[in-house]
């Protein structure tokens, strides 16, 4: 990651060009860009060590899952002609030529991965940020991620005029059973561990906790 982030880096500082993002690349970005925001807004936001490794593990798993999924991408290629096979020649039908029975294991085996980090990803989002403790908070980020990751594919591909990437419409059920379960698990823990989780991650709750304990 390291090396393909200095060297995306070096080439985009030295104007040279660009023939290929690699997942490497972007997540070093994002982490180099989450540090900065943090760095800069610091005093004010006030985050305990704990919430901003929260943080910093919600981001890479994430950008793993999405460097997974739709990286690297290579910027130099010609388009593919729109596949007559896929929703709207880019989009693979859910379980596409497969069954659910019969190739259960095969489906495992592609679909673990994407569902380990979207689970990874929710469980530590849960805990970092107080809001996404509520389910329909949680709800509108499973959209936003799913609308983002449809319309990236598609917005590629029409700056290329033709297929470069596709977006597996199976993808949308494995994202919302892993963000499912790992609201549920982080909810539990919360609720096992109490006032723990508060004092641990909220950044006020112990502010909030002297100022009463002072009235």
């Amino acid at each position: 990651m390291i090396s393909e982030g200095y060297d995306f880096l070096k080439a985009l500082v030295g104007g040279e060009k660009i023939d290929i993002i690699t997942g490497g690349a972007f997540m070093l970005c994002l982490l180099v860009l989450l540090t900065l925001f943090l760095v800069i807004f610091k005093k004010k936001l006030r985050y305990k060590p704990v919430k901003i490794a929260g943080i910093y593990i919600s981001l890479i798993a994430y950008a793993s899952y999405f460097s997974f999924q739709y990286l690297p991408i290579v910027l130099t290629n010609p388009a593919f002609e729109y596949n007559e096979m896929l929703v709207f020649g880019q989009m693979w039908p859910p379980l596409f030529q497969m069954n659910l029975f019969r190739d259960f294991l095969t489906i495992v085996q592609i679909y673990l991965k994407p569902f380990a980090l979207i689970l990874l990803f929710a469980f530590a989002v849960t805990l970092t940020f107080k809001l996404m403790r509520k389910i329909h908070a949680m709800a509108v980020l499973y959209a936003a991620i799913t609308v983002f990751e449809i319309g990236f594919v598609v917005v590629q591909n029409l700056i290329k005029g033709g297929l470069t990437l596709t977006y597996d419409m199976t993808i949308p059920f494995v994202e919302i059973l892993a963000f499912a379960v790992g609201f549920l698990l982080a909810r539990l823990f919360i609720k096992l561990s109490g006032d723990f989780t508060a004092n641990l991650i909220d950044a006020k709750a112990k502010i909030r906790q002297r100022q009463g304990d002072k009235l």
